[in-house]
C-alpha cells in the first residue's frame, strides 16, 4: 500500500500498522500507531511492520456471548415487568 501526502510527515520506522474498520460495516482504513515508536523516520518507499492479529472468535464463543446477553436481557425485562406498579419510589408511604 502506498501512502502519498503533500504534508510533511515524520513516521518512525518502528511504528506499527493495522487495518481497522469504521464501525461494523464501515470502510477499512490504515491505522499507524506511533505510541511505542522511537526510531528514526522511515525513508521514502520504506515498509512498516503490522501489529500481530488476533484470530476471530469461534462460533462457540459467539454463541456463548449471545446466550449471556439473552439471559441478562430476559432478567432485566422480567425485573421491569414485576416492578412496574406505576408508582414512583418517592411517592411510597412509610
Amino acid at each position: 500500500m502506498d501512502l502519498a501526502t503533500s504534508d510533511e510527515l515524520s513516521v518512525p520506522k518502528d511504528a506499527l500498522t493495522d487495518i481497522e474498520t469504521a464501525g461494523v460495516l464501515g470502510e477499512s482504513y490504515l491505522s499507524i500507531d506511533v505510541s511505542q515508536a522511537s526510531g528514526a523516520p522511515i525513508e521514502n518507499y520504506g515498509y512498516l511492520k503490522s501489529k500481530p492479529t488476533k484470530p476471530p472468535p469461534s462460533v462457540e464463543d459467539l454463541i456463548r456471548a449471545l446466550n449471556v446477553v439473552t439471559v441478562e436481557t430476559s432478567k432485566a425485562v422480567e425485573k421491569m415487568s414485576n416492578g412496574a406498579t406505576g408508582a414512583h419510589p418517592r411517592d411510597a408511604k412509610p
